[in-house]
């Protein structure tokens, strides 16, 4: 393949998009004209502005190519996009706010990494859903439906709130439709992200290794989500620096063994209000690091001891407010380091002071029984703050 043929390529690619780009502005023009007449200076002048800022940018993309010689046979059309744009894209979106619309045409947004056809399309659909006052909502997410998800979640990060009111009063906005600046997007996919909150995502189902690459999360949430089960297939691939995750308000009745085994560093597990009836004790299987599980709200009627094995770090438990009848002696056994415990609000009738065995760090125990847990456990705890009628962590 001869250069002239290679740029020429790149150029029509780098034209097409552009010209893309303006038929939409154009069209959003038209509709605002019709509607708001009597605004068509601030319509126009907006026009005016965005056709130049496109032009400048399709001039440094050409100029950049001609500097660069790419080889250009791929069959696939992303493939061949995504080293044209390898490291800027440009997009145009309409303001999601509909106080907007008689005043703005849209926002021109450059993001430093080629986006696909396919990851605009969900950003349209995930828009249209925001406009039904609908919850966000997939049948599989995969990683183009979470980068478009993502996106939008940088473009306003108060995005779910769009379902709880249908229109945030501007003094609480934050989203980049507040001035007509070309916003530039700050983050890389998916190196750059550190926390994903997909609170309140109703999800039918989620893709197999949804987080690859993910290699710098920190923290993972998945509240409120019609999560049905835990398993190997959610995440399977290792998550290297998760310290927190979430699955609260989810109505889980299954959990698979080992599907945590894929974060070695979690220092915090929240399973609050699950419906957890059952857990095996593999669920729990490598989280040698985990210093905080929340396992309040559930329907447990037992308490295992063989969950704690591999946590030999963890300084807080809560149990509080399930099922629990009994607990078996020396079933805290292997958490040294725990510091608190809440065993609160669950039908706990007759406890045994080897219960408590292996509890050296133990600083709280909060319980709500009949009868005085101070007085059973006697000098062996002599330190240690017994809470009674305390609330739970909700």
């Amino acid at each position: 393949m001869n250069d002239n043929y290679s740029v020429s390529k790149e150029k029509k690619l780098i034209n097409d998009h552009c010209d893309d780009i303006l038929r939409q502005i154009d069209i959003k023009t038209e509709i605002k004209l019709s509607k708001y007449p009597q605004n068509s200076p601030i319509f126009n002048k907006a026009r005016e502005c965005f056709i130049n800022d496109i032009t400048s940018w399709k001039n440094t993309l050409l100029n950049k190519i001609y500097e660069l010689k790419l080889n250009l046979e791929f069959e696939d059309e992303d493939l061949t996009k995504a080293q044209v744009f390898n490291d800027q894209s440009l997009l145009f979106i309409e303001s999601i706010y509909k106080n907007d619309h008689e005043k703005s045409i849209g926002k021109l947004i450059r993001v430093n990494q080629y986006v696909t056809n396919n990851v605009l399309i969900k950003i349209s659909n995930f828009i249209n859903q925001i406009k039904n006052d609908d919850y966000f909502h997939t049948e599989n997410l995969d990683q183009d439906e979470l980068r478009a998800y993502l996106l939008l979640k940088e473009f306003d990060p108060n995005i779910d709130l769009h379902f709880q009111d249908s229109e945030i009063p501007e003094e609480q906005r934050c989203d980049i439709w507040l001035n007509n600046d070309v916003y530039e997007s700050k983050h890389s996919f998916p190196d750059s992200y550190t926390i994903i909150d997909l609170d309140f995502f109703q999800l039918d189902g989620i893709a197999s290794r949804l987080f690859t690459g993910f290699n710098n999360l920190i923290q993972l949430s998945f509240e409120s989500c019609s999560l049905l089960a835990i398993n190997l297939s959610l995440f399977g691939s290792i998550l290297p620096n998760l310290k927190k995750l979430s699955f609260s308000f989810n109505s889980l009745n299954y959990l698979e063994p080992n599907s945590l085994s894929f974060f070695p560093n979690l220092e915090e597990l929240n399973l609050i209000y699950c419906s957890i009836e059952n857990i095996e004790s593999d669920f729990f299987k490598g989280l040698k690091n985990l210093k905080s599980l929340f396992l309040s709200k559930n329907c447990l009627d037992r308490v295992d001891a063989s969950w704690f094995i591999e946590m030999p770090n963890l300084e807080v438990l809560y149990l509080d407010s399930n099922k629990i009848e009994t607990l078996e002696n020396n079933v805290f056994s292997s958490l040294g380091k725990l510091k608190y415990l809440n065993i609160s609000k669950n039908h706990i009738e007759i406890l045994d002071p080897n219960v408590f065995n292996g509890l050296e760090s133990i600083e709280e125990i909060c319980y709500d029984f009949l009868f005085d847990l101070k007085m059973i456990l006697g000098k062996k705890f002599k330190d240690v703050k017994f809470l009674p009628y305390r609330n739970s962590v909700m």
